[in-house]
């Protein structure tokens, strides 16, 4: 989605125009304070591991899968998720009507 969707110029202008995007590595390994928490990185194997940050936020049915889209409304409330690939053609109908919240 990086290379493509997240390249799109439509998509690029309606993230600007009425959302705050954060691009995250979910195998990033600084802590980070979210929402008054902190989460940090969690090893689990030798080379191997997952923020707990992805986790909070692109676990769906007890699995985090790649791509992730989250979207939060103002109360850090998960409102949108998704874990898969989204073209242009699919992520804008859900950028416009989400927008609102």
């Amino acid at each position: 989605m990086r290379d493509i969707t997240l390249k799109d110029g439509r998509i690029i202008d309606l993230l600007n125009k009425n959302y705050y995007f954060v691009e995250f590595d979910a195998e990033d390994k600084r802590p980070i304070i979210f929402n008054k928490r902190r989460f940090n990185y969690q090893p689990t194997g030798s080379n191997t591991g997952l923020h707990q940050l992805a986790s909070a936020l692109g676990e769906i049915d007890g699995l985090v899968s790649f791509p992730v889209l989250c979207l939060l409304n103002a109360d850090y409330e998960i409102i949108f998720q998704y874990n898969q690939y989204l073209c242009p053609k699919e992520l804008i109908p859900i950028l416009e009507q989400l927008k609102c919240l």
